[in-house]
């Protein structure tokens, strides 16, 4: 009877290990299956971390792995085997082949050791037995053990039979209330194999005496074809102990059929304390599988925690990975664009949406450098409520210094609108010059971080230089244009000219006595093209620093008297008054006395172009802080703001002055202000806009009281007639000059090139030689060494004619062995002049 008793607490005892392992590798699946139900799309990366916090050898012994089957089309297939193999399974396919229009695969399966990564997309459904539970455990929502199966993972000659457990993972991680939503919304199951001996033998260990054998079958019956596991001891042919026990468990029965082993009978003297001791070891057995389990379930929930702080952890890594990701493609994008696009406007449009959603501001503006700023783009959502913003109120706030971010600013304090945060960052150009700013708010305070900062100043950096390479690129536009409208002027006013020089020569040829009328056509028409073409080089010269000045003391009273002398019939004729104002005091200052009469000259003759009739044009000078202040102003069309500062550039007319000029290159003003800073000193124009006049100011420097000594150089009414030879290949010109040397009463002679000029010379004698350089053959310089060897010309004045009229010309002239250097066209009072000079007063 005491046998009986310890035989059936043992057998007890041994039920009880079995169920709480079953029990406690459950609680492990159901964990799992939670994890994937929340995250359905845990990475296998992700799954590897789970398995190993789980320690699944310590805590789980007998368990194969842990494992996912996922739940899919046909269709499907392709994209499913293509992930497999992308992780390290190449050429795998889902196995089994079948023809169903439901498959399951097994997408990941922890260990990775050799046994189970032979398992990897093997399709279970294919097999009746799996099949069988994983539908029962889709149905009815909880843990299923499959009936006895030979695991795929038996890969070794030595094998042995198992069972599955399966627990259901449902999209989203609730129950489906019914069977068709269930199935509906089923996305695969979790899993654990079981090698049926390992499992027991971990549940029971290797006990010293063992007290019972037992066997283990899958089903109702202890048939022999159901075996799953034989503990493999012997019990004696005469033990009458023998008894069957049924397990349920996952909607499954086993049959376990029990005999008493001799340890357990011990034919103790002590049969009472016997039966204590065995009561008291199967007590603590069960007290250490509870706490086993107890283990093994902490250590799943605190493997479930720790993954799901790493999962936090993940996510939180993956947020920044994409916002580092959305920033990126955003600079990139902005980058391209910025580099591609030309148009300041679309410019300043892009950067405000692109540097807007980068911040995540809900309203942000671009604006100008103006002392009243103006928006150039805004951007944001929220755009209807930050419509009361002040643009200046942001400019303000930005300034120059550098970025500025205020985390919590004030209500109300930026009139009305609810701004609580501000970022706000200067645009400079490359030479620190300010172009503008960027601002953003928000109405939440602390939105703007340090982070956005950095971006923002990229940002800023990246537009100013789209923006100077904008403003280059419009600014050689604007060139360009200007060039094309100075060619299309450049042939007008040249035309101008040689049309009545033709139209002279055809009434000369008509009226020969109408000459004289002609000559005096020839005459302005002649010096007006001059004037242009010496424009045209200055210019040239200024832009190429090749001008020198002449400074001489000049007389600030006796300057402006000339230029308004020159003046005052161009102004009489529109009817218009001029008047001087003088310095109160005498002054002067060093300058160039032509360079000075021309800077005067435009400035005035502009003033009398562009004011109508009847309007009036004042020319005053002071003396300001040591420098010589002049002013021109006039009543006339006026100036708008944006063409102030383009106004002295090369070929620029403002718009509305053609309807007011008779003509001209656009250039005067450039000439103005180039001859003003060769001297040291600056121009500018002011204006209150069209209509309203304008003023323009020099500041020259030097200036001081006092007068100049005036030198009085006393002229003979006529030269001493002398011989004249005159050299040049171009005839008419040769003629031309020829001819004003003989009715100055002189004896000329003319040759055409080097050769016929010394023969000439040889026969002739002449006292003074008026040499073009540019001759063919022999040019000019060759020549005249060649004269200077002759005694006939040795002693000559020898003149060099020429249309290189640089400092670095007039040097190679005299060094050649000429005495003068004049630049074509030779204006003939100075020809008189070198002449008197040399032949002496009559």
């Amino acid at each position: 009877m005491r046998d009986r008793g310890r035989f059936a607490h043992a057998i007890s005892a041994a039920v009880d290990r079995i169920e709480a392992r079953l029990n406690t590798d459950e609680s492990m699946l159901r964990g799992c299956a939670g994890l994937l139900a929340a995250r359905p799309d845990l990475t296998p990366e992700e799954f590897h971390a789970y398995a190993r916090r789980l320690e699944l050898e310590q805590w789980y012994p007998g368990v194969q792995g842990v494992g996912f089957a996922q739940r899919f089309r046909e269709e499907d297939t392709e994209a499913i085997e293509a992930g497999l193999r992308s992780r390290g399974f190449p050429g795998l396919r889902v196995w089994p082949h079948s023809t169903g229009e439901e498959r399951t695969a097994v997408v990941m399966l922890e260990p990775q050791d050799r046994r189970n990564r032979a398992a990897m997309g093997y399709d279970m459904f294919t097999d009746p037995i799996r099949r069988e539970a994983m539908e029962r455990a889709r149905d009815e929502a909880s843990a299923a053990i499959s009936g006895k199966v030979t695991l795929v993972q038996e890969i070794d000659p030595r094998r042995q039979v198992g069972f599955v457990i399966y627990v259901p993972v449902y999209r989203g991680g609730e129950i489906p209330q019914s069977l068709q939503a269930r199935r509906e919304s089923l996305i695969g199951w979790v899993y654990s194999p079981f090698r049926a001996d390992d499992l027991f033998v971990a549940i029971f260990g290797r006990e010293a005496e063992p007290l019972l054998e037992f066997r283990v079958y899958d089903g109702p019956q202890a048939e022999p074809a159901r075996l799953l596991h034989d503990r493999g001891f012997s019990a004696p042919r005469s033990e009458t102990l023998i008894t069957t026990e049924r397990l349920s468990f996952g909607g499954r029965e086993w049959t376990l059929t029990f005999t008493a082993l001799p340890a357990l009978r011990g034919g103790s003297l002590m049969p009472a304390l016997a039966a204590l001791l065995i009561g008291s070891a199967i007590s603590f057995v069960i007290f250490v599988l509870s706490v086993r389990e107890s283990e093994a379930r902490r250590r799943a929930e605190e493997a479930l925690s720790g993954l799901q702080h790493s999962l936090d952890e993940q996510r939180r890594y993956e947020v920044r990975l994409r916002e580092e990701g959305r920033v990126n493609s955003i600079l990139r994008r902005l980058g391209i664009s910025l580099a591609a696009e030309l148009d300041p406007d679309r410019l300043a449009q892009l950067v405000a949406d692109e540097a807007t959603a980068l911040t995540g501001a809900e309203f942000g503006v671009m604006f100008d450098a103006a002392p009243e700023a103006r928006m150039l783009a805004s951007a944001g959502r929220e755009r209807e409520n930050f419509a009361s913003l002040p643009v200046q109120k942001l400019a303000r706030a930005c300034g120059s210094s550098g970025t500025v971010r205020i985390e919590s600013a004030q209500p109300g304090e930026f009139d009305g609108a609810p701004v609580r945060s501000l970022l706000a960052v200067p645009i400079t150009s490359r030479t620190a010059h300010l172009l503008g700013g960027l601002a953003f708010v928000h109405s939440a305070p602390g939105h703007f971080t340090q982070h956005h900062e950095r971006l923002l100043a990229g940002i800023a950096a990246q537009a100013s230089i789209a923006l100077d390479n904008a403003r280059l690129l419009r600014d050689l536009q604007d060139a360009d244009r200007r060039k094309d409208e100075f060619l299309a002027v450049l042939g007008h006013e040249l035309r101008n000219p040689l049309a009545p020089v033709i139209t002279a020569l055809e009434v000369m040829k008509r009226d020969p006595s109408s000459a004289e009328r002609q000559f005096a056509i020839f005459e302005r028409q002649s010096r007006h093209m001059v004037r242009i073409v010496d424009e045209l080089l200055d210019v040239s010269r200024i832009s190429r620093g090749k001008i020198e000045l002449q400074k001489e003391r000049l007389s600030v009273r006796d300057a402006l008297a000339k230029a308004a002398d020159s003046l005052s019939s161009m102004a009489r004729a529109r009817d218009q008054k001029l008047t001087v104002s003088f310095p109160p005091r005498p002054l002067a200052i060093d300058a160039d006395p032509v360079r000075l009469e021309q800077i005067l000259g435009n400035l005035l003759s502009n003033a009398i172009k562009y004011t109508p009739a009847g309007g009036e044009v004042e020319l005053s000078a002071r003396e300001l802080d040591g420098q010589l202040e002049v002013r021109v102003r006039d009543t006339g069309i006026g100036i708008p703001a944006e063409a102030l500062q383009s106004l002295f550039h090369p070929f620029v007319q403002v718009a509305g002055a053609k309807d007011y000029s008779t003509g001209g290159l656009g250039i005067g003003l450039a000439l103005v202000r180039g001859f003003v800073e060769l001297h040291g000193g600056s121009v500018r124009a002011e204006s209150a806009g069209p209509g309203k006049g304008s003023t323009f100011i020099v500041l020259l420097p030097g200036a001081t009281e006092g007068v100049t000594h005036a030198e009085v150089r006393p002229l003979a009414a006529r030269a001493h007639h002398g011989r004249v030879l005159v050299v040049d290949d171009n005839i008419d010109a040769a003629t031309t000059l020829a001819e004003a040397m003989a009715l100055d009463g002189h004896e000329v002679r003319i040759a055409h090139d080097g050769p016929s000029a010394l023969r000439v010379a040889l026969e002739f004698s002449p006292e003074v030689i008026l040499l073009d350089i540019g001759l063919p053959a022999m040019d000019g310089y060759e020549v005249v060494r060649k004269l200077r060897e002759l005694p006939q010309t040795r002693g000559a004045l020898i003149v060099a004619l020429t249309g290189f009229g640089q400092q670095s010309d007039r040097q190679r002239a005299l060094a050649a062995g000429f005495d003068e250097h004049l630049v074509k066209p030779v204006d003939l009072d100075t020809v008189t002049a070198v002449l008197r000079r040399r032949l002496g007063a009559a």
